[in-house]
């Protein structure tokens, strides 16, 4: 179960970033249904889909708190689709903010030895 999370979250971190640089460049499928919100959102969503399958079985309070704010990254960039598809300039700030909790995530979060 937890490669297949490490899997999900690795593809929607890359679907995530291909539909950020298209929706920069405005780009749309014969200009009827734009394509950025919709590989954004299938990455969005396969990162919310590794992140819950991902196993969590710790008592250690700094790390219930560090998933927490993984909850609140997780909710932004749902958000964000929201905005992609309203075309609001507000996605960038969205995405910008949970990916700098991703960040500090990253850096906090002790590396388990396999």
């Amino acid at each position: 179960m937890e490669q297949r999370a490490d899997f999900l979250k690795q593809a929607g971190i890359i679907l995530c970033f291909a539909g950020v640089v298209l929706q920069f460049f405005k780009f749309s499928i014969l200009d009827i249904m734009p394509l950025a919100p919709v590989i954004y959102g299938v990455g969005a969503i396969a990162m919310t889909f590794g992140r819950y399958f991902d196993p969590f079985d710790s008592t250690d309070p700094r790390l219930k708190r560090l998933r927490a704010q993984q909850c609140i990254s997780t909710i932004l960039y749902i958000a964000a689709i929201y905005f992609m598809w309203k075309n609001d300039g507000l996605w960038i700030y969205a995405v910008l903010i949970a990916s700098a909790i991703d960040m500090v995530l990253f850096l906090r979060t002790p590396k388990a030895d396999k």
